[in-house]
């Protein structure tokens, strides 16, 4: 008969070994420098919660089950499947998986700062971590890693004393899938303009993180960094550099060479073509050139210029589809911005009625530059004390809370 073994406290392995039919650890500790194997078909190492620095042995997969978390410290040398249903697993230095053991993050997240040499795989809701609870550090993935839309990657920056980030090292490639990309900081100091932080290495890189392009602005929630998924200064890299502290509106009008108190307030028109310079951020145009033309973009590609809000009709095959299409910016929400389409009969105070309609993004998801196209439709007609009439004029209203 195989024993089963259900560990709530600490067991001290010491140098020993044991061969056991089953191991399920639930808030306990397994310390020591010899190895637990797990003999025979049937066995398993059920985790839920807990601690082991003892060498994981077997023909035997670990499944990571339960809201808790489990760090394993021990070059462990199972050979079948770890799979991450709920809770953290954190594979930490001087930790290892074999490169036998594929890992599936079903659910949960994974991290650590230890190596894995098997292929790692996400699935949507799980997110890959790398690095310790509360502090920096380095996973290492021998065996590719693979991202899919839903997933999430999530690094923590430490902008002082001494810069530095979470990352991924990936030997083999770095599929990001379109997952969704978030960073927390453990620092309180602004990183200084021009800071870079290396968040993943890797041999082949696939994909993008969600909505972001290269070259996009990216925050952890107070600081910005410019994202570049293959960095020239160290390729092979996807790093992070900060840009100069202030709001998104202070960092572009300084990089667009606007004067701090002579011509950078919301409401100036420097160039005089009659765009507030909030419209000409909200819609990505120069706020020093005298062009108030209409945006141009690639269906599905890249904004080819900004510029000012069109009618089109985008419908096909006779339909008539009838939309306002104007330039987003990507870091909208960030900003503050608010952009509202308003639409009237014949354009006399008290007819404008506001839409309710999202916009659709015209634009790929992966879009180079800082804005996006995006449209609404025409409603068909409104209600007035006249009976229906139709709407045919319209108008972006942008705003700004800070």
């Amino acid at each position: 008969m195989k024993s089963r073994f259900t560990f709530a406290v600490i067991i001290m392995l010491g140098t020993n070994t044991g061969n056991i039919g089953a191991v399920t650890l639930s808030g306990a500790s397994i310390t020591g420098t010899g190895a637990i194997t797990l003999a025979g078909p049937g066995g398993s190492y059920d985790f839920r919660g807990g601690t082991v620095s003892a060498m994981l042995g077997g023909s035997v997969g670990l499944d990571k089950t339960t809201g808790g978390t489990v760090t394993l410290t021990g070059v462990n040398t199972y050979t079948g499947a770890t799979t991450v249903s709920t809770g953290t697993l954190l594979i930490n230095a001087p930790g290892s998986l074999d490169a036998a053991s594929a890992v599936a993050v079903n659910g949960g997240t994974l991290g650590g700062t230890g190596t894995i040499h098997g292929s790692i795989s996400l699935a949507s809701g799980a997110t890959l971590a790398p690095g310790a609870t509360n502090s920096i550090g380095t996973l290492t993935a021998n065996g590719g890693v693979t991202l899919v839309s839903g997933s999430t990657f999530a690094a923590q920056i430490n902008t002082d004393p001494t810069p530095t980030a979470d990352k991924v090292a990936v030997t083999g490639t770095l599929n990001l899938g379109g997952s969704t990309l978030t960073l927390g900081n453990l620092g309180t100091a602004p990183p200084a303009g021009g800071t870079k932080f290396t968040i993943a290495s890797y041999t082949t890189l696939t994909g993008t993180f969600a909505g972001y392009a290269d070259g996009a602005t990216v925050s952890d929630g107070t600081n910005h960094y410019t994202l570049d998924y293959n960095d020239a200064a160290t390729p092979n890299t996807i790093t992070l550099t900060a840009v100069a502290s202030g709001t998104p509106y202070e960092i572009w009008a300084g990089a667009n060479g606007l004067t701090v108190g002579v011509n950078d307030g919301m409401g100036d028109d420097p160039d005089g073509d009659g765009l507030t310079n909030l419209r000409e951020f909200a819609f990505g145009t120069d706020p020093l050139a005298n062009f108030a033309g209409p945006i141009a973009y690639e269906a599905g590609g890249n904004v080819t210029t900004p510029g000012q809000p069109v009618a089109t009709n985008m419908g096909s095959n006779g339909v008539v589809d009838v939309r306002v299409v104007f330039g987003r910016r990507k870091d909208w929400e960030v900003a503050g911005l608010t952009y509202t389409v308003w639409f009237s009969v014949d354009m006399t105070e008290g007819s404008w009625v506001a839409s309710s309609a999202p916009p659709t993004r015209l634009t790929g998801p992966a879009s180079s530059g800082v804005i996006d196209a995006v449209s609404v439709a025409f409603p068909n007609y409104i209600l007035t004390p006249k009976g229906p009439r139709k709407l045919r004029f319209a108008q972006v209203v942008v705003s700004q809370t800070p």
